[in-house]
């Protein structure tokens, strides 16, 4: 059965401030305890708690998916876990890289940097960790549209004019940019990553056109 990023549960997120829980999950899921993996566990909740996917869900399930992800790498580096959880709340102006920075050091918000999109909606990529972590965030996108339970791309495809199939085939296209810019250095960054993101996205393509 091929791997599935998407986290099993009834819908319900954790309360935010509850952070023995979270320090539970971090414990259960990576074999080690981290308060400042926990915390920016609860963050990320807290910080998308007014966010929902097209689908209906809590949005924090793709931060959390995105680190199911890059665990499934085999990543254990507790500052691109802590990017991968945070890697959407700046650009989605939930808070500011200097209030990551406070909390999670300089390193982290490098990654989260690198990996939000500019006023322009352009990043770039320039370090291992920063394609880890966009990487794991675009297969989980891509899961979205191709997976089993793909409520979310039917959703989306249901919607009139750009919200439609068109909008879809734009998600894809972005993947694929990804991937002519930097394919190759994401392929020497993480290969188990790229040949997921790579096979999804293929999926995807052949689902959708």
């Amino acid at each position: 059965m091929p791997y599935s990023p998407k986290p099993r549960s009834s819908g319900k997120l954790p309360s935010v401030g509850r952070p023995r829980i979270f320090s539970r999950v971090a414990n259960f899921v990576f074999g080690f305890h981290s308060r400042k993996l926990a915390l920016a566990m609860e963050k990320s909740v807290e910080w998308h708690r007014h966010q929902k996917r097209m689908e209906g869900s809590p949005y924090a399930w793709h931060p959390f998916s995105v680190i199911a992800t890059l665990q499934a790498a085999g990543g254990r580096n507790k500052e691109i876990l802590m990017a991968g959880l945070l890697h959407d709340a700046v650009e989605d102006r939930h808070t500011t890289y200097a209030e990551v920075q406070r909390l999670f050091g300089k390193r982290v918000v490098a990654i989260v940097r690198e990996v939000s999109k500019r006023d322009d909606g352009s990043f770039e990529l320039k370090t291992k960790e920063g394609m880890t972590v966009k990487m794991a965030d675009r297969i989980h996108n891509l899961y979205t549209l191709t997976g089993s339970d793909s409520t979310y791309a039917r959703a989306h495809a249901e919607k009139p004019g750009s919200f439609g199939l068109p909008w879809i085939q734009r998600q894809i296209k972005k993947s694929e940019e990804l991937n002519k810019m930097y394919g190759k250095k994401m392929k020497i960054a993480n290969p188990y990553l790229y040949a997921m993101f790579t096979d999804i996205l293929t999926k995807s393509r052949e689902k959708y056109g």
